[in-house]
């Protein structure tokens, strides 16, 4: 699979998470427990969008962000509201950094004696 095949289908999969944080009739149903399932809506959410956002984001994309991974799993205070704007910007780092590591690689085929 090719880096722009990648990033379409992680853009495609996290527009996708963000229409299922909506469909919650409220906050408080992001976070109820559902027998057999370890962790809830928002707590999957969370870790999600925390790991695109550390592995894309940063290591990749070079964006500074800095993960508070036992936060994903502790917090439940955390708004639809917040939780889409979360997965946006994982959206946001996902475009950018998938889509600058796609220019590199076709600008060193294109131009071989480029230097980044």
């Amino acid at each position: 699979m090719q880096t722009a095949d990648i990033r379409v289908v992680m853009l495609r999969d996290l527009r996708a998470l963000g229409r299922e944080i909506a469909l919650y009739p409220d906050d408080a149903t992001l976070w109820q427990h559902i027998p057999g399932i370890t962790n809830s809506g928002g707590t999957l959410a969370l870790h999600l969008a925390g790991n695109v956002r550390h592995f894309v984001g940063a290591v990749l994309g070079g964006s500074g962000f800095l993960r508070d991974r036992d936060a994903e799993f502790t917090r439940r205070d955390v708004s639809r509201a917040e939780l889409a704007a979360l997965v946006e910007a994982a959206i946001g780092e996902v475009d950018h950094a998938l889509g600058f590591v796609f220019l590199l690689k076709n600008l060193k085929r294109l131009c071989p004696n480029f230097m980044p």
